[in-house]
């Protein structure tokens, strides 16, 4: 049995099947009062606040579970609302829409998608955002209207398969978004994320690699600290956050040689899911999806189930963050020095294999990190938030301003994390905060690389437990400037 065949055996097992909500008015045929009252019912204009304003000149960092949230989640299925409150598609003139939706041969035919101005930028969308991208193309487009464009019938033609491709996927979507959400005890994904379920569908599938990577030790882990992360899966019945009945279930299924829930990750459908999201949580994504596979591939000698293969094919923005994080191996040793190999040919670092940089940043991740005997760090920590900006910082903007190879590659792997232009809605949503100039640091991935043989990652978060003694953490800027004596 397949991943679709399961989570549609999931859906209508454990979901209530409920009738789609009646389509809104038509925004070309309503007059200024109904657009009014649209506009105020659907607060257009107004984008609401899921994130704290950006700190540090970053918006989200780590493995902040975002995606584990309840009023983040709402809060961008209320913006997607909002957006679409006020969407009008500007049809062009029709030979020239013709000619965008049948391209000149040898080039790349539109996705469905694509052909109805849907997804990407503007966002989650649902049946009724299909029908109306379809009735305002279809009007301008159909074959009566241009009896002198010899394509004028394959382009109106390509609307209809359009929409009902789109209509099928909303559908799949729904399917697997239920299918993640039956691996925990909160199933409900609640009718606003439903409607339009990109962003919910993305969630689930971060929600599900958090919680693998949470329950496999990353880094130094001691047993305490693991027993606390396994705790955060075990919530009471109705926590919404983190709540499954079973840890070991959920990696039994994770790890199943069928590898039915890493074929959902094959799935266009949360491809198109993904290109709907906002840019950091689509960096984050890409993030733990690629740790997930180095955690196995670490585990089995460098082997990793063939569906991998199909997933990186899936996102293959993910080789982008697998060159820039080469870079980081290649800055944290000495130059032409090779460290020896230790278990399954796992590169060991040594203390002379340390570069300067590395080890000036060690001293200050070991300062800054709790012990980890009792407690971690949360992501949402600003003296770890400090130290994780100003680390990125002084590895990625040597790259800006050098010149050769390297650096020509890393400002295109900079890319994936560098932060979208803002709207005003969300300037003014941040409260007047300066723009960020970083969508999304993987802080994660950075302590855990300069930080080897003492730096630890669970669910819980962040701690350094080297040598198991505890100690008094220091503010970011007494660490610098401890480290400078």
């Amino acid at each position: 049995m397949g991943f679709r065949e399961w989570c549609f055996l999931k859906s209508k097992c454990l979901t209530p099947q409920v009738e789609a909500p009646p389509p809104p008015p038509a925004l070309d045929t309503c007059d200024d009062e109904e657009l009014e009252r649209l506009r105020c019912s659907h607060r257009v204009g107004w984008a609401p606040k899921e994130l704290p304003p950006p700190q540090d000149g970053v918006e989200a960092f780590g493995d902040d579970p975002w995606f584990a949230q309840l009023e983040v989640r709402e809060a961008l299925a209320e913006a997607v609302e909002a957006h679409h409150g006020s969407f009008k598609i500007l049809v062009g003139d029709p030979a020239a829409e013709i000619a965008r939706i049948c391209p000149s041969e040898g080039s790349a035919p539109l996705k469905s998608g694509a052909v109805l101005r849907l997804g990407g930028a503007n966002g989650g969308f649902g049946e009724p955002d299909v029908a109306y991208a379809y009735r305002q193309l279809s009007r301008a487009l159909h074959p009566d209207k241009n009896p002198d464009h010899p394509h004028a019938g394959e382009a109106f033609r390509r609307l209809k398969e359009a929409q009902d491709e789109l209509k099928q996927s909303l559908e799949q979507q729904r399917n697997v978004l239920r299918g993640f959400s039956a691996l925990f005890r909160v199933k409900d994904e609640g009718e606003l994320q439903m409607k339009r379920p990109q962003c919910a569908l993305l969630a689930e599938a971060s929600r599900l690699l958090g919680a693998v990577l949470a329950l496999t030790p990353q880094g130094f882990v001691p047993p305490g600290a693991l027993q606390r992360a396994n705790a955060f899966l075990r919530l009471p019945e109705g926590t919404w956050a983190w709540s499954t009945a079973s840890t070991e279930a959920l990696l039994a299924q994770w790890r199943d040689e069928k590898g039915q829930l890493l074929e959902a990750f094959t799935e266009p459908v949360l491809r198109n899911a993904y290109d709907c999201a906002p840019k950091r949580y689509r960096a984050q994504f890409l993030c733990l999806l690629a740790r997930a596979a180095q955690l196995e591939s670490d585990a089995s000698d460098g082997c990793v189930r063939r569906t991998w293969s199909k997933v990186f094919e899936m996102f293959p923005e993910i080789q982008l963050w697998q060159e820039l994080r080469q870079l980081i191996l290649k800055k944290r040793q000495v130059h032409g020095r090779r460290p020896k190999r230790g278990a399954h040919g796992l590169v060991k670092m040594g203390e002379a294999d340390w570069s300067s940089w590395a080890k000036r940043w060690r001293k200050l991740i070991l300062a800054v990190l709790p012990s980890g005997e009792e407690e971690a760090a949360a992501w949402s920590d600003p003296e770890l938030r400090k130290l994780c900006a100003a680390l990125w910082r002084d590895f990625a903007d040597p790259l800006e301003k050098e010149d050769g190879e390297d650096a020509a590659t890393a400002r295109r792997c900079l890319n994936l994390f560098r932060a979208e232009s803002r709207k005003s809605s969300d300037v003014e949503c941040q409260q007047g905060a300066a723009p960020a100039e970083w969508a999304f640091v993987p802080a994660s991935d950075l302590l855990l690389l300069l930080g080897e043989g003492f730096v630890g990652v669970t669910l819980e978060g962040v701690f350094a437990a080297g040598d198991g003694a505890r100690r008094a953490r220091l503010a970011f800027a007494s660490a610098i400037f401890r480290t400078m004596m």
